[in-house]
């Protein structure tokens, strides 16, 4: 039986491409953007925020993302990538004018699809399975900012993930069964994260943001298993799923609304 481990190693390029890229945004946003007068209050100078964000998934064909095929000269087991999902919360930490933290919390949803054949039984069948994960990103952002209201931001950084169960789905076609199965490598992942996007800032109706992510998990984060079975026969492959994937990014911030005097209204009781 072979073994195939379509999980490929971190490409260094990668990496290496995203870091001269923070760099360079990062030169020419303090060679560009003109320093402007000091606010009155560190409070006004480094604001915090607050937003929801929605990130369907693509299912391209790059940075390892697949398809995989499982081959043992009887079963092949193609298992391909489909659109997915990720929303949540997010909370962006001014540190200077140009630079800031982001951070959050993120439920992904990734979707795949497993193509069977047999062929010398001229056999054929598909399933989908889906892997849920809770993501918690940590991004230094670098931001240029292009006109009055249009900014543009790159970030780098990690992200933990959180793998609650395992998965399996199959399809019964009795006397013929096709199953893929899905066994967590760890409850708890390391992901590198790079972002790239440009966002429009209104003062009363907030932040408006598109752009594009990419996350390159350290390390496979589910074992694969494909199956036939046909009465007393089973054929089996394995792999391993790296869990790759890019998306396209919409953001939303709440507006920073400042009010004037009291911030609570006097009770009955004074204290």
């Amino acid at each position: 039986m072979n073994k195939k481990h379509p999980y490929l190693p971190l490409n260094w390029i990668h990496f290496i491409v995203f870091l001269v890229l923070i760099l360079t945004v990062s030169s020419f946003s303090f060679s560009q953007i003109k320093t402007p007068k000091p606010p009155k209050n560190r409070k006004e100078q480094l604001p915090s925020y607050f937003g929801l964000q929605i990130k369907p998934i693509i299912p391209v064909r790059m940075f390892g993302t697949g398809p995989v095929t499982l081959d043992d000269g009887v079963l092949i087991a193609t298992v391909s990538p489909l659109w997915g999902y990720s929303f949540g919360g997010t909370v962006r930490a001014g540190i200077t004018k140009r630079l800031a933290i982001e951070t959050g919390l993120n439920i992904v949803q990734r979707n795949y699809k497993t193509d069977y054949a047999v062929p010398d039984s001229n056999l054929t069948s598909s399933t989908t399975v889906g892997i849920v994960s809770y993501d918690i990103p940590l991004n230094l952002l670098v931001y240029v900012q292009i006109s009055k209201q249009w900014f543009m931001n790159v970030s780098y950084g990690v992200s933990g993930n959180f793998y609650p169960s395992n998965v399996r789905t199959d399809d019964n076609q009795y006397p013929d069964r096709f199953i893929t199965e899905g066994l967590r490598k760890n409850w708890f992942r390391v992901a590198m994260n790079a972002n790239v996007g440009i966002e429009w800032r209104t003062e009363k109706r907030g932040f408006f943001y598109l752009g594009a992510s990419f996350q390159y998990p350290f390390g496979p984060i589910f074992d694969i298993a494909t199956e036939y079975r046909h009465k007393n026969i089973k054929r089996l492959n394995f792999g391993e799923m790296n869990g790759t994937y890019i998306t396209f990014d919409i953001k939303y911030f709440l507006p920073v609304i400042s009010r004037k005097g009291p911030q609570f209204k006097s009770g009955p009781v004074d204290l």
